[in-house]
């Protein structure tokens, strides 16, 4: 697994470059890389699995960091957005809701969520 570490000195000198160069830069690419090197959002956010992408991505960038991103993710899907965001256009909408839980490591929310809503989860296997 490959582990990118930004030092304090690298990460502040790319905070001053991206404000420096935030309204020129063009290249929606370039920006999403420093989006997901300083833990920001990204206009390339536009699926589920993009915006945790990112999300999850910082985990990566800083270790000391990881236990506070981690639960801070888990928090922004169950709690900030939760069910309702998730399944704004009803019932059959769930499987957002189940991913972003899943994906965010909140598996047994995700199996409660399936079990509340009577949907069936017939094969699926968490291994420890």
């Amino acid at each position: 697994m490959l582990l990118l570490r930004l030092d304090v000195e690298l990460k502040k000198k790319l905070k001053v470059e991206w404000r420096h160069n935030l309204n020129s830069a063009k290249d929606k690419y370039k920006r999403a890389l420093y989006a997901a090197l300083l833990g920001q959002d990204s206009n390339l956010s536009d699926s589920l699995e993009n915006w945790l992408w990112f999300k999850l991505f910082a985990l990566r960038i800083d270790p000391q960091l990881s236990p506070i991103l981690y639960f801070e993710v888990q928090k922004n899907v169950s709690i900030d957005y939760g069910e309702s965001y998730f399944m704004a256009g009803g019932k059959l909408e769930f499987h957002y809701y189940f991913t972003a839980l899943w994906l965010s490591g909140q598996f047994e929310r995700a199996v409660k969520v399936c079990f509340f809503l009577e949907f069936y989860l017939s094969h699926l296997s968490l291994r420890t």
